[in-house]
């Protein structure tokens, strides 16, 4: 499965579902089209970007805001029970999470800084449910999912190469082998050769 496709199997059926930065609006067509929510919001920082998502939208009843993150939702008066946050960095995807009061349950698609993520979920009332690598392109994603509720912080292996490292992944055991060759080339310090532990210790699990 690519990006898109990973994200889509972690929706749940809810009553009200968010695609924050939504872009062109795909996630938004997939909830609508497989009737897994009541309503759904779709929110870009982007004019342009929102309206290919209503383009897209268009034989769906759907609601449409232009805003950073939540915040035109809460504006509404609405609550939400499911979200997705994708295409953009973690930390952005954290400064997200941390300007809303909302708590719905999130599946979330980091571009980079995914560690700092996870610990941010843990230390946020948030437990992981599901974390994985997609591989796409050539290039490595982590998609997860966090319901409200309790995990304790991850530890540093956890946090780089996902919490559920021991269970088998073929994009994973991919990741790995593109870690590997990467590191070939870089020097030995005290950050590679911890990735490069990293790397040795998921293998494990992974073959």
């Amino acid at each position: 499965m690519n990006r898109l496709e990973t994200i889509a199997s972690l929706i749940r059926p809810c009553k009200v579902f968010a695609d924050i930065g939504c872009d062109h609006g795909y996630i938004s067509l997939f909830v609508a089209r497989s009737a897994l929510a009541e309503k759904i919001i779709a929110t870009d920082i982007s004019a342009l970007s929102l309206d290919k998502a209503r383009r897209v939208m268009a034989d769906y009843p759907a609601e449409f805001f232009v805003g950073d993150g939540f915040a035109p939702i809460e504006k509404a008066g609405y609550s939400v029970d499911q979200a997705v946050i994708a295409g953009m960095g973690g930390e952005l995807i954290i400064k997200i999470l941390s300007a809303t009061s909302l708590r719905p349950a999130v599946i979330l698609g980091a571009q980079k800084n995914t560690d700092k993520l996870r610990y941010y979920l843990a230390g946020n009332g948030y437990k992981i449910t599901d974390d994985v690598k997609v591989e796409e392109d050539g290039k490595f994603y982590d998609i997860i999912r966090a319901e409200p509720g309790y995990m304790p912080q991850p530890d540093q292996l956890e946090a780089y190469m996902g919490v559920f490292y021991k269970e088998k992944n073929r994009h994973l055991a991919a990741y790995c082998t593109y870690l590997e060759n990467k590191l070939k080339n870089f020097k030995k310090t005290e950050k590679n050769l911890k990735i490069a532990r990293f790397v040795q210790e998921v293998k494990k699990w992974q073959s």
